[in-house]
């Protein structure tokens, strides 16, 4: 289950729930993520990781997605959750 605003220092409470019920944990990696919060993601996170293409809100700029080759291979390297990344599209193809 993913809760999006829960970030992975105050998920202790969503994850042992999640975990008691047999739901996994999934957790948001920005792509500004550091090493820190990269080990906890894939420490924490279960199913999947959802990757993000890029930083802030959802849809209030259309900037282009970065390429997240070096998230994904830390993320494996850290053993996380198989990475899903999410998509950006311009209002015109929305």
């Amino acid at each position: 289950m993913l809760v999006a605003d829960v970030p992975v220092e105050e998920s202790a409470p969503f994850r042992q729930a999640a975990l008691r019920h047999n739901v996994a944990p999934i957790f948001i990696c920005p792509p500004n993520a550091d090493d820190d919060l990269l080990r906890q993601i894939a420490s924490y996170g279960r199913g999947y990781t959802y990757l993000l293409s890029r930083a802030g809100v959802t849809g209030a700029e259309n900037r282009a997605a970065l390429p997240l080759n070096h998230l994904v291979a830390k993320l494996k390297e850290y053993n996380a959750a198989p990475p899903l990344q999410d998509l950006v599209f311009p209002p015109r193809i929305r």
